[in-house]
C-alpha cells in the first residue's frame, strides 16, 4: 500500500495520461474539497482501493477519508470491480534449455519453465481471490518484428494473510533457427519474456509485471495494449506493437 498522501498534489496532475489499468474512473474530492481522479480497482465495506490516474501510483484509503458524495460514487461500483486486493509480492524465476534439433547445425529446440510467487504482503488481512495469467512470448527470428504467444498458464489463488502461493507452471517447447536474425534464417520463434497479469473475480485486471523489454516499451507508449493479455490464446501471432494480428503463428513449435 503507498503511506504517501494522494491528495497532496492535485489540479495540474488531472492533465496526466492514463494507467495501463481499465476500472471505471472518477474525480473524487477528500472532506476539505481536494480533488482527484481515481480509477477504482476495489472496494469494501471501509476501504477503497485505486490508481491516481495523474501517474498510476497505487492506494487503498478508509471510505472515511472522502467527502459523502464521493463515497457514495465509489461504493456504487463495488459490484462492479469487486473487493479490496492488496499490492501482490510477485517474483518469477525462468529456466530455459535449449538442445539441438535434428541434423541441423542451428535449429535448436528451447525449453522453458518458471517458478512464480504470489504473496499476499497484509499480515493480518485475507485477500480475495485472484486469477494469475502468465503469457509466454517468443520473437519471430526470421523477421525480427513479429511476436508471438508461445505458451499461456492460468490459475487461481487465494491467500489468507501473509500467505504466498509458489508453483512452478508446466514447461512448453520451441524450435527456431538459432543463426543470426532476418535474411536467410529458417525461422521460428525465441522465447524473449513474459507477461503476468492478475485479475480479480469480475476480470478486471488489478496488477501485472513483464520481463520483455520491447513489451514494457510498447506498454509505456499505449497502456491499452495489455488488455489482450487477458483473453489471448496460445500461438497468437502479435504484431510489433504486440497487438493480435487475428493470424496463428508460423513456428516449429
Amino acid at each position: 500500500m503507498n503511506r504517501t498522501k494522494p491528495f497532496g498534489i492535485f489540479g495540474a496532475l488531472l492533465l496526466s495520461s492514463a494507467c495501463a489499468f481499465a476500472g471505471p474512473t472518477m474525480t473524487v474530492k477528500d472532506k476539505t474539497g481536494r480533488a482527484m481522479e481515481i480509477e477504482v480497482l476495489g472496494v469494501s465495506s471501509d476501504k477503497v482501493s485505486f490508481n491516481r490516474k495523474s501517474d498510476g501510483k497505487r492506494f487503498d484509503l478508509p471510505l472515511s477519508t472522502f467527502d459523502a458524495d464521493s463515497v457514495s460514487q465509489i461504493t456504487s461500483k463495488k459490484s462492479e470491480v469487486g473487493g479490496v486486493h492488496p499490492n501482490y509480492g510477485i517474483d518469477v524465476s525462468i529456466e530455459k534449455r535449449r538442445k539441438k534439433k535434428g541434423e541441423s547445425w542451428y535449429m535448436v529446440e528451447q525449453t522453458v519453465s518458471a517458478k512464480v510467487t504470489i504473496k499476499n504482503p497484509n499480515p493480518n488481512t485475507p485477500a480475495p481471490p485472484v486469477g494469475v495469467r502468465m503469457v509466454f512470448l517468443g520473437e519471430d527470428r526470421s523477421s525480427g518484428k513479429e511476436h508471438s504467444v508461445l505458451a499461456v498458464r492460468e490459475y487461481k489463488v487465494e491467500l489468507s494473510g501473509g500467505m504466498s502461493d509458489v508453483r512452478d507452471t508446466d514447461p512448453f517447447k520451441t524450435v527456431y533457427d538459432s543463426d543470426n536474425k532476418g535474411v536467410g534464417n529458417a525461422g521460428g520463434d525465441q522465447y524473449e519474456g513474459y507477461v503476468l497479469i492478475l485479475t480479480d473475480d469480475k476480470g478486471n485486471l488489478i496488477q501485472q509485471t513483464s520481463n520483455c523489454a520491447k513489451f514494457n516499451e510498447a506498454l509505456k507508449s499505449d497502456p491499452r495494449v495489455i488488455e489482450s493479455f487477458k483473453t489471448v490464446k496460445p500461438n497468437a501471432l502479435l504484431d510489433a506493437k504486440f497487438n493480435p494480428t487475428g493470424r496463428t503463428a508460423s513456428s516449429y513449435n
